[in-house]
């Protein structure tokens, strides 16, 4: 943990009083006295546990979906009705065991918040299977799951379980939207809906963002965003093929209205691609990156059938976009690395350096309290020892670092 914090520290990243909080942030105790966090702290037993019990709360989602795609097209029947009953109660008797039972800990934690959520999700795709033909059934279930997401997520505090809560805006919008709806034979009726996918996928990744969860609920929205734009691309490209074969038949010419939508869905996925790539650059989360470069890509080819009478201009404009940015990137590093000295330090007079780019003080003290924290002390503890003066010259060995002893 020092080796990592210790550099933000130096280049005035991080503070000292801020690297003891991460530090202490970053390495909760179980009650066991072992390390909890993330999945690489799991021995292989925990992690053997976790895979087998997912895959097996996987298997039992599906045994329901099939129970289900039966009870739409049959009917009330008790036979598929018991199937999801004991489909949901493994699911969410599996969750409450985990939780309960299971020794406490980030791998039961984590198995539990899973077989929650595909218990909540489970739940709710069994009432609109039973009884989806009873009008308003189906915000009471998108409600269920909304609520019951929300409400895993403030027991276990686990982001994953704020997929149900996701899944249930999504019952709750497609509901909506066919009520408004209706037939569909509105004007830009697709365009309207995918917008309105953008809009709900933008307020899934706004309440995520101030919590913990900001990543799998952004993730989320990322992807509802970018769905409902493809959705709305081929609902047009649909229109517009059946419009022009229309008219083809009867002399006229192919319909406006659905070449304008096609465009309009490109563009607008072209800049849910560029927003997913903004959080990346604020949150430092991968997983927008992967979403920003796949919407990016996908729309651009999109586009070109949106623009197919002049797609060659459609490809060049994206290829100077393309180049623009890339070439704006390379000078912001070459720029950026002008300013910093060979070891990566700013130069200027950044907290706690001076103008050689080195610091101008001792090395923060390092314990198990964190930086600037007094050295343990009592039976079993070793001070870990201070450094004083500035750091060896680029391209040496770094110091060791001082030694952590868990007490």
């Amino acid at each position: 943990m020092f080796t990592a914090l210790d550099p933000l520290v130096r280049d005035g990243t991080l503070t000292p009083e801020q690297a003891g909080r991460v530090y202490s942030a970053v390495r909760p105790v179980s009650t066991s006295g072992t390390p909890a966090g993330l999945l690489g702290q799991w021995s292989l037993r925990d992690r053997a546990i976790a895979a087998v019990a997912v895959i097996g709360g996987a298997l039992a989602v599906a045994g329901l979906l099939v129970a289900a795609s039966l009870a739409s097209s049959r009917g009330f029947e008790w036979k598929t009705f018991v199937v999801m009953l004991v489909a949901v109660a493994v699911l969410l008797g599996g969750a409450a065991v985990a939780e309960v039972l299971l020794p406490k800990g980030s791998a039961s934690r984590w198995l539990a918040a899973v077989l929650l959520t595909l218990g909540i999700i489970g739940t709710g795709s069994s009432i609109l299977a039973m009884w989806g033909d009873t009008s308003g059934i189906d915000y009471l279930a998108g409600l269920l799951m909304l609520a019951g997401g929300v409400a895993g997520y403030y027991l276990l505090r686990a982001p994953v379980v704020t997929t149900a809560a996701a899944f249930g805006a999504v019952v709750l919008f497609v509901s909506l939207v066919s009520d408004l709806v209706g037939d569909g034979s509105g004007e830009h009726t697709a365009l309207k809906i995918g917008i309105g996918g953008v809009v709900l996928g933008a307020a899934v990744l706004a309440v995520g963002w101030p919590f913990g969860c900001r990543n799998v609920t952004g993730m989320l929205g990322g992807v509802i965003a970018l769905v409902s734009m493809a959705f709305t691309f081929t609902l047009s490209l649909v229109f517009a093929l059946s419009s022009a074969v229309s008219s083809g038949l009867q002399g006229g010419s192919r319909s406006p209205l659905a070449t304008s939508d096609l465009k309009i869905a490109a563009i607008i996925g072209l800049v849910v691609a560029a927003a997913l790539g903004a959080a990346f650059v604020y949150s430092r989360f991968v997983g927008f990156a992967v979403l920003a470069v796949l919407g990016a890509a996908l729309f651009g080819l999109l586009g070109t059938i949106a623009f197919h009478d002049h797609p060659l201009r459609w490809g060049g404009a994206l290829l100077v976009i393309g180049a623009l940015g890339i070439a704006a990137s390379l000078a912001g590093g070459l720029t950026g690395r002008s300013r910093t000295s060979p070891g990566g330090a700013p130069f200027g007079n950044a907290p706690g350096y001076s103008g050689s780019g080195y610091p101008d003080q001792t090395y923060p003290q390092s314990g198990p309290g964190g930086y600037n924290s007094p050295p343990a002390t009592g039976p079993g503890t070793t001070a870990p020892p201070t450094v004083t003066g500035a750091p060896p010259p680029y391209g040496s060995s770094p110091p060791e670092p001082p030694p952590y002893q868990q007490q």
